[in-house]
């Protein structure tokens, strides 16, 4: 059995303490395989103590496999606020534009009710620019937020696209 095998059953531990341990050395994994990063961020969603370790190894991870794309759409539906704010921010990470991707990260910006995940949306759409005409109209919307930081990242993409 593969050590990221190994990790991935560490991470469905009942004990606290082992969860906690599998996080912390999926963080020192000098590359993660896709599904390892989408139990990654599907950790945000459990006890503070394995979310914590979670947002640390997330912070860190940088850019995710480009692989990744798929498993990290499929967590843009989970029900946890968390696990979608990190899959969006994975997926900006990735800078790869596809009409999916795009597609999924707007569904994500009109259904959240999170200002955290709405302005993860908006960031991660700046960084797969230039985005298409009918994400611009929504996107327009949004730059009259009245949360300020909404408004920045929405007004900061609508001009980035424009130029």
């Amino acid at each position: 059995m593969s050590q990221q095998s190994e990790l991935r059953i560490m991470l469905k531990d009942p004990q606290l303490d082992v969860r906690v341990e599998a996080v912390r050395a999926i963080g020192r994994l000098e590359t993660l395989t896709p599904d390892l990063v989408g139990e990654v961020v599907l950790a945000c969603a459990g006890q503070p103590e394995v979310r914590e370790e979670a947002f640390a190894v997330l912070e860190d991870l940088g850019l995710p496999p480009a692989e990744s794309a798929p498993c990290l759409i499929n967590l843009l539906l989970h029900e946890d606020s968390l696990v979608i704010y990190w899959a969006v921010t994975l997926l900006g990470r990735l800078g790869k534009k596809t009409h999916e991707i795009e597609r999924s990260i707007v569904n994500v910006l009109k259904c959240s009710s999170e200002a955290s995940v709405q302005e993860r949306a908006l960031w991660a759409l700046g960084k797969m620019q230039p985005v298409r005409i009918s994400t611009r109209k929504i996107v327009e919307v949004y730059a009259d937020s009245v949360n300020p930081r909404i408004r920045r990242f929405a007004s900061r993409l609508l001009a980035e696209s424009s130029t």
